[in-house]
């Protein structure tokens, strides 16, 4: 087993939005959506989006863009810090 991260921080401004990652495609998914479904069908679990605001990613498990400390520490023992 492995874990997936999508990394979804980053403020967009040369975009001129504020979530790349929730971004609707034109079959209606987002780029977040898309890269869960790949991790997932390598087989990763638990799949995390590593970013600030939990909003734009409903249903996903997602882990505040705090440090890359915290997110290497959830990484390498994921049932200690996502048991819910």
């Amino acid at each position: 087993r492995c874990a997936g991260a999508i990394i979804a921080g980053g403020q967009g401004t040369r975009m001129g939005v504020a979530h790349k990652a929730a971004l609707p495609l034109p079959d209606g998914g987002t780029p977040a959506a898309r890269l869960a479904a790949a991790l997932a069908g390598a087989g990763c679990d638990p799949i995390l989006v590593v970013a600030n605001d939990p909003a734009p990613y409903p249903g996903m498990r997602v882990v505040p863009d705090a440090s890359s400390t915290d997110a290497l520490a959830i990484f390498a023992h994921p049932k200690q810090h996502l048991e819910s």
